[in-house]
């Protein structure tokens, strides 16, 4: 499979391989022993049902692929031509609790426990520098084929847990984001409520990824139709430009809490001053 960018917009190849149309029917991406299928292409292809432009870099599916997250991945059937690209099946990112994206990749046939593992690899390529803990919805599967585990606690988000099937023992009992156990303290936090019962409260978010995923799929409809290259750049200012924000909302979240912090001790040293003269009098 060849990953390279369209070349412009003349076709579905890109600029090593555009010469391989040489060969095909004039006006067409077939040579004459295709044509039929070529012209079923054509007859039913997306774009030109459903959309009033059309053209060739413009991506298409790899076929139906619905995938359970606790269910092993599996690569989608293979498209039965090269008439139009083919597209990449996700975007995968790794993000800090509070929202700091530290990279990202995209995936080209399925989110699988192999590639979450090679991203990972890629990102924290010695034992010292894996994370405490890997929150992502797959944990169950990838706690149960890697060598992570030994330091590392795979732990599934919030919103993907409660569909984990409850017979899974390795899931429930090893990827509870929240374990009422106290298994985990440093996952559960103990709160008090207003009549001051206390109550367990996750101390980190789990579902910063899922919140992250809905922002970016405001802008579905114009990255859909860009070409590798276009979408390359885009998701990576987008993303460059989430983190800037997070970062610059978090130093100003701290900066309020020690401006609070410096008017409560002015103030308490203003009344001992106030009443230590009222001492004196």
């Amino acid at each position: 499979m060849c990953f390279n960018n369209v070349y412009g917009y003349l076709g579905p190849l890109c600029n090593q391989h555009y010469h391989l149309l040489a060969s095909c029917v004039e006006g067409t991406s077939a040579c004459q022993d295709h044509q039929t299928d070529w012209n079923t292409f054509r007859k039913y292809s997306y774009h030109n049902v459903w959309s009033a432009e059309s053209y060739a870099w413009q991506p298409r599916s790899q076929g139906s692929n619905p995938q359970q997250h606790d269910d092993p991945a599996s690569d989608p059937p293979l498209l039965p031509n090269y008439f139009s690209p083919g597209c990449y099946y996700c975007v995968e990112m790794i993000c800090t609790p509070c929202g700091v994206v530290i990279a990202w990749t995209k995936f080209t046939h399925s989110e699988s426990t192999t590639n979450i593992l090679n991203f990972l690899a890629s990102v924290y390529p010695t034992q010292d520098s894996w994370p405490d803990y890997i929150c992502i919805d797959k944990a169950c599967q990838v706690l149960a084929t890697t060598i992570w585990k030994h330091t590392s606690q795979f732990i599934v988000d919030a919103y993907h847990y409660i569909n984990h099937r409850l017979q899974d023992y390795l899931c429930q009992t090893y990827c509870n984001p929240a374990p009422a156990n106290n298994v985990a303290p440093n996952l559960v936090i103990v709160e008090y409520d207003s009549n001051g019962q206390p109550y367990g409260h996750q101390a980190f978010n789990t579902q910063v990824c899922e919140q992250l995923n809905a922002w970016l799929g405001g802008y579905q409809s114009i990255a859909k139709w860009m070409t590798p290259g276009n979408f390359n750049w885009f998701i990576h200012v987008m993303l460059f430009y989430h983190t800037k924000y997070t970062i610059k909302k978090q130093q100003k979240k701290q900066s309020n809490q020690e401006t609070e912090d410096g008017d409560i001790g002015l103030d308490e040293e203003t009344e001992t001053e106030e009443e230590e003269g009222s001492d004196e009098e």
